[in-house]
């Protein structure tokens, strides 16, 4: 049983491309972020830009994982950008568990 699963119900793993993903929709806050933003922030954060047709599959299946959600910029009409996502809350659980993680292997409580 995943660590995620004990807080949705459901196990799920997430990939590497996905945790950075997660990353850089929370580092937008709750106004949330579109594709365009989403690939200057991975680039900044890990130095490599993804592709847009990669970027639409992994928001796609963090979508069916139910860790994102997107709605429609009110722009959009006007010509702005047409999908914000942003973090769900079980989004945010996993993003935070997955520091947990990482911050207890990386710095072990001494026995």
């Amino acid at each position: 049983m995943g660590l995620i699963s004990l807080f949705t119900g459901s196990a799920m793993s997430i990939t590497a491309k996905e945790i950075a993903v997660l990353d850089a929709i929370r580092s937008h806050g709750r106004a949330g972020a579109c594709c365009a933003d989403l690939q200057e922030t991975i680039l900044t954060h890990i130095g490599k830009k993804p592709g847009i047709a990669t970027l639409y599959a992994i928001l796609a299946e963090l979508e069916r994982k139910g860790l994102i959600e997107h709605f429609a910029s009110a722009q959009h009409k006007k010509g702005g950008r047409p999908r914000q996502y942003v973090l769900t809350e079980s989004g945010r659980l996993a993003i935070d568990l997955g520091e947990a993680i990482v911050s207890r292997v990386a710095h072990p409580v001494p026995a």
